[in-house]
């Protein structure tokens, strides 16, 4: 094989495009949903109140959440690609999705890391952890910042470079909500990461 044939090869991703668009749009539909059924959309919240409406919403809010968990269990290389890429995981704590969060993050059946920590967005904005931030005070929600904290700090036990972005992190929860700092703080100096502590 030539130096030609290297360059015009392509990188398979293990999926066609059209399918790859339907996960990433997945995922802003979800945060689109998720913000009508949360009254974000005053227009579209109060149809929901009539007829049988909101059951039939909740089933689309349901199968698009079950397109980008299928995506998930077939094509997990192509996710973690694609999460790098265009901060799936970022649009998906926009949406307030916890438990597919918690899937993505923990769920023991994934073989290797489903979402890798980002020191810097791949456009150059805010990190996937910064973004919690960036949502503003009224929408802090704890329990992101618990799940990504937990989530680096258990990789960085094989790979120190995953503190990077938790390191990060510690200044703003400092400055900005300080009970939130002493409890995160407390929690993270007993992980694996940090040592064995002594008695």
């Amino acid at each position: 094989m030539g130096c030609d044939d290297d360059i015009t090869k392509e990188i398979e991703m293990g999926c066609d495009d059209d399918i790859i668009h339907t996960v990433i749009e997945a995922c802003h539909t979800l945060k689109f949903l998720n913000s009508i059924y949360r009254g974000t959309y005053i227009d579209y919240n109060i149809s929901l109140v009539f007829k049988d409406c909101q059951l039939k919403f909740l089933e689309i809010v349901e199968q698009t959440r079950n397109i980008i968990i299928r995506f998930i269990q077939l094509y997990p290389t192509s996710w973690r690609l694609l999460d790098v890429r265009y901060d799936l995981l970022g649009i998906l704590i926009e949406a307030d999705e916890k438990l597919l969060i918690n899937f993505i993050l923990f769920d023991e059946r994934h073989k290797g890391s489903l979402h890798m920590p980002q020191y810097s967005s791949w456009f150059g904005r805010t990190n996937t952890i910064s973004r919690v931030f960036s949502r503003g005070p009224r929408y802090i929600d704890p329990i992101y910042l618990g799940y990504l904290l937990e989530y680096y700090s258990n990789k960085a036990v094989e790979n120190i470079g995953w503190m990077i972005t938790v390191g990060e992190i510690i200044p703003k929860l400092y400055n900005q909500y300080e009970e939130l700092y002493k409890f995160y703080i407390q929690l993270l100096f007993y992980k694996p990461c940090f040592g064995k502590k002594k008695n």
